[in-house]
């Protein structure tokens, strides 16, 4: 249900959008493609595709594509000046190989593609993964803390102080994306 439900929400907005720019565009026009982790099985996907029909995609506007492919295929289209260096971005050029390294909140996805000369995609690497994203690390991190304060005590800071606690997941969500493994350095979480 609440696949279902976020996904009619974008899908009602976004055909809203659509149809503010082509008045005569429909839901027949489109092509949805979600996408999915690598990781993911059969059974997984399916309950996706059902979550979109559920939410009033018609079965043939849908297709499912795995995270790291999705990510292939935008690589192939970043404009050269969108770079932080500026510099030529070899990647669509045929014979090149490349890493796609996709790594979410849950799930880390990889696969390794080459350019074809015919501009196709070839897959070197299947598609793969697992549960290497942030939400892991953070798991890491209460664990350490219930070994520190107590697993009561970390109970009872979620349950009678949930502001203090709040701040402590931002606090160490900040402190986590400026991790900089070059250097030796003490971070500090309140």
């Amino acid at each position: 249900m609440f696949f279902s439900n976020s996904i009619k929400y974008l899908k009602n907005h976004f055909l809203k959008t659509l149809g503010d720019r082509l008045p005569d565009a429909s839901i027949e026009d489109v092509l949805f493609v979600l996408t999915v982790p690598a990781i993911w099985r059969d059974s997984a996907k399916e309950i996706m595709r059902e979550a979109a029909i559920n939410a009033g995609i018609p079965s043939r506007r849908i297709t499912l594509a795995l995270e790291p492919e999705a990510a292939s295929i935008l690589c192939q289209n970043i404009p050269i000046e969108k770079l932080p260096s500026g510099k030529g971005f070899t990647i669509s050029q045929a014979g090149t190989q490349y890493l796609i390294a996709d790594i979410g909140g849950g799930t880390g996805d990889f696969t390794v593609h080459e350019k074809q000369e015919n501009g196709t995609l070839k897959e070197i690497s299947k598609a793969s993964g697992g549960a290497y994203g942030g939400i892991n690390v953070d798991r890491k991190f209460f664990q350490f803390l219930q070994k520190v304060i107590g697993a009561r005590a970390l109970q009872q800071l979620k349950d009678k102080e949930i502001g203090d606690y709040l701040d402590l997941l931002r606090d160490f969500e900040n402190k986590k994306r400026t991790v900089n493994f070059d250097e030796e350095k003490s971070y500090v979480i309140n």
